[in-house]
């Protein structure tokens, strides 16, 4: 097999997909300086993204055209250093304005993403923060002692603050989020994400992202084999439990 011919490397100016679920507000553009956005309601842009449906593409320049997955696996030693392997670009990053609060959710860590989602890997995210209002918090992991049966429970009342600890958030922060850890912020927040190359999510929570998503009314919807990994954020990976959940159908009311 040849090898792929070279690229005469600068800053790649890429193309950016917008997301305009409900919990958008204007930052990205009001704050950041962002132009060419959509009108409404604006809740991320993907900066560098190779996730399928949504790879971007370089707009200028002799790769002008060309997908991030194209140069990337033509050139991997190149974009990101010596022995880096795999199906797509490793990381993808956002501006993620949570004008309203994101519903609760959680991203499979590696192994379980493997497993029941068919998948490479997981995600793995961190969110560094570029914006909030005087007393904005984040959900991150559930609290210390907190067994599945309470989670369950919680879970199907949608009482989150009986279970998940609460977090203030402050503009110039980082939070790390491991794959498997339950989490949300906003309102009021506006952040930079950076994460692992996946779209692999389950919703905790019955709330409406946008006319692209779905409402998730029944709990057994937390995950497509009805089964969610929730980590507690900073324990080891072995303390993880598979929560399994069986709503009744009164949950979906």
């Amino acid at each position: 097999m040849s090898a792929a011919p070279a690229v005469p490397w600068y800053p790649l100016e890429l193309t950016t997909p917008v997301r305009q679920h409900v919990f958008g507000g204007r930052a990205i553009a009001d704050v950041l300086g962002r132009t060419g956005l959509p009108v409404g309601r604006i809740a991320e842009t993907w900066e560098v993204s190779d996730v399928d449906g949504d790879i971007a593409r370089v707009t200028g320049g002799p790769p002008a055209g060309r997908t991030l997955r194209e140069l990337f696996l033509g050139h991997p030693d190149d974009l990101v250093g010596p022995g880096r392997r795999g199906p797509h670009f490793p990381l993808l990053t956002k501006f993620i304005d949570a004008h309203g609060p994101l519903p609760v959710h959680l991203h499979a860590d590696d192994r379980t993403a493997r497993r029941l989602e068919n998948q490479p890997h997981g995600k793995t995210e961190a969110w560094h923060i570029l914006h909030a209002a005087p007393g904005a918090t984040a959900y991150v992991g559930t609290r210390e002692g907190v067994g599945r049966d309470a989670l369950r429970r919680a879970l199907l009342r949608q009482d989150f603050d009986a279970v998940l600890r609460r977090l203030p958030v402050r503009a110039g922060e980082t939070v790390y989020v491991p794959g498997g850890t339950l989490h949300s912020f906003g309102p009021g927040t506006l952040v930079y994400e950076i994460e692992q190359t996946s779209d692999v999510q389950q919703h905790a929570m019955r709330h409406l992202r946008g006319p692209r998503s779905a409402l998730v009314g029944r709990l057994p919807d937390l995950d497509r084999d009805v089964r969610a990994p929730l980590r507690a954020a900073g324990h080891a990976p072995e303390a993880v439990a598979e929560l399994v959940v069986d709503a009744p159908e009164s949950a979906a009311e």
